[in-house]
């Protein structure tokens, strides 16, 4: 016997493998998690500039905020519930502080009203 036939018996053997059942139960499929967004203020309105904002995306399971991005995958930033605390207002501070991590504000644009003097 060569090492093709020995293949070949090995695929068979894996065929019928698969055709029997297995001993185990089937995983319960997961429910998807309902994503929601807040939005958070990054620049205020000034003068013709709209301002700005960034949206953060979270779920909440088991008393568990989460984070996800706008595919609705996890980002792996994750935040208990205490007691008294909303979900939104935890989304919303992960979310302004991952983008305070994200953009340093030093070359920021300065918004400054003109004082009239000549």
């Amino acid at each position: 016997m060569n090492w093709l036939d020995t293949l070949l018996a090995r695929g068979d053997e894996a065929k019928r493998a698969d055709i029997v059942p297995s001993a185990r139960q089937p995983a319960r499929p997961q429910p998807k998690a309902d994503i929601k967004a807040v939005s958070v203020q990054t620049a205020a309105p000034f003068g013709s500039s709209p301002g700005a904002i960034t949206v953060g995306y979270y779920s909440v399971e088991e008393g568990v905020v989460g984070m996800r991005d706008e595919a609705g995958i996890t980002t792996g930033k994750r935040q208990h519930l205490r007691a008294g605390e909303d979900p939104p207002g935890v989304a919303y501070r992960l979310t302004r502080e991952s983008w305070q991590a994200k953009a340093p504000d030093f070359n920021r644009p300065l918004n400054c009203q003109p004082l009239g003097i000549a």
